[in-house]
C-alpha cells in the first residue's frame, strides 16, 4: 500500500498486548520519522494572518501528516 500500512508487522492492539504492540508502533513511526508526532516535539507550524504560500503549504503538509499517524493508529487497533 503507498500509505505504509502494509509495512506496519506488528500484532494489532488488543486488552491483553499494549508492551508488544507499543513497541511495534513506536518502532514504525520512529523509522518514518513520525514519531515526533506522537511525543509532542513536531509542532504545529503557525499560520500569520497574511500567511505566504509557502506558509500555507506547511502547514497543511503538517496537517496531512497528522492524519497519516493517526490512520496508522487507528488500523493498528482491534476493535472487539
Amino acid at each position: 500500500m503507498a500509505d505504509g500500512l502494509s509495512q506496519i508487522a506488528i500484532e494489532k492492539l488488543n486488552k491483553n498486548n499494549f508492551q508488544v504492540w507499543k513497541f511495534g508502533i513506536m518502532n514504525f513511526l520512529m523509522e518514518k520519522s513520525y514519531w515526533e508526532f506522537i511525543i509532542g516535539d513536531e509542532e504545529e507550524p503557525p499560520l500569520p494572518k497574511n500567511p505566504t504560500q509557502q506558509q500555507i503549504h506547511t502547514n497543511k503538509t503538517w496537517h496531512e501528516k497528522v492524519r497519516k499517524v493517526l490512520y496508522w493508529l487507528s488500523m493498528s487497533v482491534s476493535i472487539p
